[in-house]
Parts: structure tokens; C-alpha cells; sequence
């Protein structure tokens, strides 16, 4: 967007009634914190829908890109994973966590950092979370809801922009009982 709100979903369609991956976003400036985010497809025939769920007044441009053969997710999801210590801490001072169902991780990313990449996997269960990007007390930058069937086969990839200073990423499993956990990683 032209530096308005952002409401929009994004969903990954696999023939008629089958929905394997669903993203809401919220954001509250689409050009200083835009949305890109990255599912692996399965290696299936499938299509991508947008919809900009915001009003008439707030219109927001779309791109959708192959990038080329899919290749299967790395097993443990940290393949090609550029760890810096120090640049973003999670609540037990690691840039990846476990995350159980109901339960919610917080990542400190530091000044220095423009972008962080939220990567979310599991073992082969689906994925039920939201992300959000907060800067100063109880302040939503941008909010993402997802959903994926299988986070092994579809884990889930986002870009998210952090700048200036105090950004935390929340990462909440907003399944309600334990059965699914999640891990989450986030990586400047």
C-alpha cells in the first residue's frame, strides 16, 4: 500500500475444497512494513489467492513468484540459516524456540536489524499461530494469522521489516491444547 493500512489474506489452493495453507495479515503501513512470505508448495499443481480484505479507500498491489523447481524443506529448518547471537533473543536468550499449543515466545531484535525472517515448521502437524511485530508498549505494527495442514511438508517463511529500535516478534501457537507444537525460528 501507498503508505495506508494493509488488510489482506493470502491462501495456497490445491484443487477444489482443499486449502492447505491460509495467512491473514494486518498491518498498519503496508510500504514501511510489507508483507512476504514463503510456502513451499508440496510440489503439486496449485494456485495462490490474494484478497485485500480493506476498504475501497485503502487499495494494496499484489505479487505472486515461482522460485523455480521446489525443493523438499530442510528436515530440521535450519539449513542455509545464518544464526547471529546476540541480534535477536527469544525468552531463553536462543533465536528459536519450541512453541506448545496456547503458549506465545517473544524475540527481541535488536536496532541494527532492518528485517527478520520468521521461520515456522513442525513435525508433520498442522500449524495454528499468529505473529506479531510490536514496537513500544502495546503497539501492533503487523499482525499475521496462519494456518498450515502439515508443518513438515508446508512450513511457512516470512520477511518481516523491523525498523527503528525496541521491535519485538511475538510467535503465539494459537492452537488451544498441547497436542501441536510448533517451532519457530527467527533470523535476522
Amino acid at each position: 500500500t501507498a503508505g495506508r493500512p494493509l488488510d489482506a489474506e493470502v491462501e495456497l489452493w490445491e484443487g477444489p475444497g482443499h486449502t492447505p495453507v491460509k495467512t491473514r495479515v494486518w498491518s498498519e503501513d503496508g510500504r514501511a512494513r510489507p508483507f512476504r512470505g514463503m510456502v513451499h508448495p508440496g510440489g503439486r499443481e496449485h494456485s495462490v489467492a490474494v484478497r485485500n480484505h480493506g476498504p475501497l479507500e485503502f487499495p494494496a498491489a499484489a505479487a505472486v513468484a515461482d522460485l523455480g523447481p521446489a525443493r523438499p524443506p530442510p528436515a530440521n529448518g535450519y539449513e542455509g540459516a545464518a544464526l547471529h547471537p546476540g541480534l535477536v533473543v527469544g525468552d531463553s536468550s536462543t533465536s528459536s524456540d519450541r512453541i506448545q499449543g496456547g503458549a506465545l515466545r517473544t524475540f527481541r531484535v535488536d536496532a541494527a536489524v532492518a528485517s527478520v525472517e520468521v521461520r515456522l515448521l513442525s513435525e508433520g502437524y498442522p500449524i495454528y499461530g499468529a505473529i506479531e511485530v510490536l514496537q513500544g508498549p502495546n503497539t501492533e505494527r503487523q499482525v499475521i494469522e496462519l494456518y498450515s495442514e502439515n508443518g513438515r511438508d508446508r512450513p511457512i517463511s516470512y520477511l518481516l521489516e523491523t525498523p527503528g529500535f525496541g521491535c519485538v516478534v511475538s510467535v503465539k501457537n494459537t492452537w488451544p491444547s498441547m497436542e501441536y507444537p510448533m517451532t519457530a525460528l527467527v533470523l535476522p
